[in-house]
């Protein structure tokens, strides 16, 4: 429902050189970096890609008369894998692959999507770099987005408070917020004093994105968090900008949704090597570790639609019967494999 469990957006709001009373959370516009990958993902998911759809990770270089040099984007850590599924390019955040994406989805066709989660058109830049997370975005507004990704697909609204009341009058103040609710969906007559959220993922997108957050948590660059916390509903991403200026974390399991960002005001370097999964990852972890310990695990039921098929993990086609090196993977049964 979208209720705000825990803020910390500052240092000490008393503090008398009023070095703690930005409120970071609400107010830092900082760059997502990879972070913002997920949105760019389920954009060419809802397009007609699946996990399973091969992607070239290769060199690409862009001429631009407005740029006094070609502009040659590169993967973290330089490595190249050649034709990789989508499940696994998420997993290990490659830049390469998340250019071509939005080159597939189109950027108006990527704002527009992005907007839908409650992004700003006017703070995603009209150009490739905003497959990388180059744009602007509040931890507020990052948390508010994956909380789409943890509900279902539904847009809630982040709110502070929940009742004012005063003593003699009794309530003088009742949050009536919106609610994922996946019954009110198929039945609203049923159910008439819900404040029903709207849904803006679809259902079998938003199981897709699920399953390959969880990938980023379980094998890719976030499976320290897996290590420390013996959870399956656990699913985020990282992010990290040029130079290590912001290092985030977004992640979430079937109860709370969770985003940490560590940088400086100035815009400084972290330092080397202090990427998300460095720099911001153990905040979550020490956060999460406590507040879900005892808390009931749910993984998301497949919806209707949608089908698992055993595939073959290096060119993402349908397995034969002595096929080894296969996995099953999930699709939306209109764009399932029908090649082996």
């Amino acid at each position: 429902d979208g209720a705000v469990t825990a803020l910390v957006g500052g240092f000490d709001f008393n503090d008398a050189a009023n070095k703690g009373k930005f409120n970071r959370v609400m107010l830092a516009r900082r760059q997502p970096g990879s972070n913002f990958k997920p949105f760019l993902y389920a954009a060419a998911l809802a397009r007609g890609y699946t996990p399973a759809t091969l992607i070239n990770d290769a060199p690409v270089v862009f001429k631009s008369e407005h740029l006094e040099k070609d502009w040659k984007p590169d993967n973290s850590g330089k490595k190249l894998h050649g034709p990789i599924r989508m499940r696994l390019a998420l997993a290990k955040s490659l830049n390469l692959v998340a250019i071509r994406l939005l080159q597939f989805v189109t950027i108006p066709g990527f704002v527009e999507y992005a907007h839908k989660f409650g992004f700003p058109k006017a703070s995603m830049p009209p150009n490739l770099s905003l497959a990388l997370g180059s744009g602007e975005v509040t931890p507020y507004r990052l948390a508010a987005a994956y909380a789409i990704f943890a509900n279902g697909g539904y847009r809630v609204s982040p709110y502070f408070i929940t009742r004012i009341e005063q003593r003699g009058k009794g309530v003088l103040y009742q949050a009536e917020p919106t609610v994922a609710c996946p019954k009110c969906e198929r039945n609203p007559k049923k159910y008439p004093n819900i404040n029903a959220a709207r849904r803006v993922m679809d259902a079998g997108v938003n199981y897709q994105i699920n399953s390959m957050l969880r990938g980023v948590v379980q094998i890719g660059t976030a499976r320290r968090a897996s290590r420390e916390i013996k959870r399956k509903d656990m699913a985020g991403k990282t992010g990290t900008t040029n130079d290590q200026v912001d290092a985030w974390f977004s992640g979430y399991t079937s109860h709370l949704v969770t985003t940490v960002w560590v940088g400086f005001d100035n815009n400084h370097s972290l330092g080397k090597r202090e990427y998300g999964g460095v720099a911001a990852l153990p905040a979550w972890i020490h956060f999460m570790k406590k507040v879900m310990k005892g808390k009931k695990q749910t993984l998301p039921l497949l919806p209707r639609g949608m089908v698992s098929i055993k595939i073959n993990k290096k060119d993402g086609l349908l397995a034969g019967g002595g096929s080894s090196g296969t996995m099953f993977e999930t699709f939306r049964v209109k764009y399932a494999p029908k090649r082996y």
